[in-house]
């Protein structure tokens, strides 16, 4: 939901969200390159959307195959 800046706050990043009405709720799609090294957001709302933008990827935490297993069989979640 936007604050009433405009502005949501994601992983300690503060984003300013243009062309939003102000206490909306808006969809975050979350799209990692890692070859780029980046996450990009892309920003919906009304089923269309409205902001995106690159954040280098050490400030999220991602799950790629081989670090993160299972706690409870120890088996390779992207394997299995």
């Amino acid at each position: 939901m936007l604050n009433a800046y405009r502005r949501i706050s994601l992983f300690g990043q503060d984003i300013q969200v243009p062309h939003v009405p102000l206490r909306e709720e808006v969809d975050i799609h979350m799209v990692p390159d890692a070859e780029a090294d980046h996450m990009e957001l892309r920003i919906w709302w009304n089923d269309h959307m409205v902001h995106s933008l690159a954040l280098p990827l050490e400030r999220f935490r991602v799950m790629t195959p081989g670090n993160w297993t299972c706690g409870y069989c120890g088996v390779d979640v992207f394997r299995s």
